[in-house]
């Protein structure tokens, strides 16, 4: 900035002096006078503009510094002005750049330590069992596995997003073969809890997405109707219209927490309930969702269920 900012201020000074200097010359020429005295001209003056430049190099060094430390400073030319508002527009874009990015790196952090604690509470768990019993239960052990998986899963996931990291790859997925994998993985959760899911209406149905991200939130979605269902009901994963519905039968959302639910960290009134809710779940879901080509709807009524919907557009699917 400092080296533009010199060239603009001498330009019109040594503009002109060449161009008197060309005058002269052509004078000399026009009226057939000696060159000696244009020559002359060129160095008796050349000393001045030699002074004029290192002055204005001193001045403009001043004047730069003045701006750089935001000290005050008040623009005498067009030049000044110029650069003052582009610096300060600069400083404050930066300014507000360095601030997101401590937000950011702060909200990382206390991520990590929630997702942290929840993991450690599982081990816990596993550690006092193994204390208490010479043989542990099959189905604990494997619900304390998934749990911490399920952690891992958010931290690893989370992170790719604030990475920006958007190598998404698109292919037709196949609904029925998906979620099948998935309630295969999950298995265990469902029968630990005694829920049982019943699917409907994904034999032939293929969506346009990434596989990836898509199970991830199919994921979280099956892990929010796992959380607040009573043992014993039944967990509804169907195809209907456009959109794949995964809908429970227990404590519902309330009216107030309803448009909240998609907040950093924002657990309701339910979360408060269990102490494995971080809050996180529909947060990266609703961020994962305006990636790529659906979107997440969430419809409820306390104490009779919860609804979540993927929603695709047409062109993406295939029945």
């Amino acid at each position: 900035m400092k080296n533009n900012y010199f060239i603009r201020q001498i330009m019109p000074t040594v503009i002109v002096y060449l161009i008197v200097i060309s005058l002269a010359f052509l004078l000399s020429l026009l009226y057939h006078l000696k060159f000696s005295l244009a020559i002359d001209l060129v160095r008796f003056s050349c000393p001045f503009l030699i002074i004029y430049l290192i002055n204005s190099f001193k001045y403009t060094r001043h004047r730069v510094h003045l701006l750089q430390q935001s000290q005050p400073f008040s623009p005498k030319t067009p030049v000044e002005y110029q650069l003052t508002v582009n610096y300060q527009t600069l400083s404050k874009t930066t300014q507000l750049q360095i601030h997101q990015l401590r937000h950011d790196e702060q909200e990382q952090l206390d991520h990590l330590e929630l997702y942290a604690h929840e993991m450690k509470n599982s081990l816990a768990a596993l550690q006092s069992q193994a204390a208490d019993h010479n043989q542990l239960d099959r189905a604990f052990v494997l619900s304390a596995v998934h749990e911490t998986n399920y952690y891992l899963d958010l931290i690893l996931n989370e992170d790719r997003l604030s990475m920006g990291n958007n190598d998404f790859k698109f292919e037709w997925i196949n609904l029925f073969k998906l979620v099948n994998e998935i309630l295969k993985q999950d298995a265990s959760i469902f029968i630990s809890h005694q829920l049982t899911p019943e699917t409907r209406n994904l034999e032939n149905v293929q969506v346009l997405t990434d596989r990836k991200w898509l199970r991830f939130c199919l994921r979280q979605l099956f892990s929010n109707a796992i959380k607040y269902s009573t043992p014993g009901q039944k967990i509804e994963i169907v195809w209907q219209r456009n959109a794949i519905l995964i809908k429970d039968f227990g404590s519902g959302i309330t009216k107030h927490d309803l448009p909240r639910i998609y907040e950093n960290g924002f657990t309701g009134e339910n979360g408060h309930q269990t102490s494995h809710s971080t809050g996180m779940g529909l947060y990266l879901v609703k961020a994962v969702t305006q990636k790529l080509n659906f979107s997440v709807q969430i419809t409820s009524e306390p104490d009779q269920g919860t609804t979540a919907q993927l929603i695709f557009s047409p062109n993406y699917i295939n029945v």
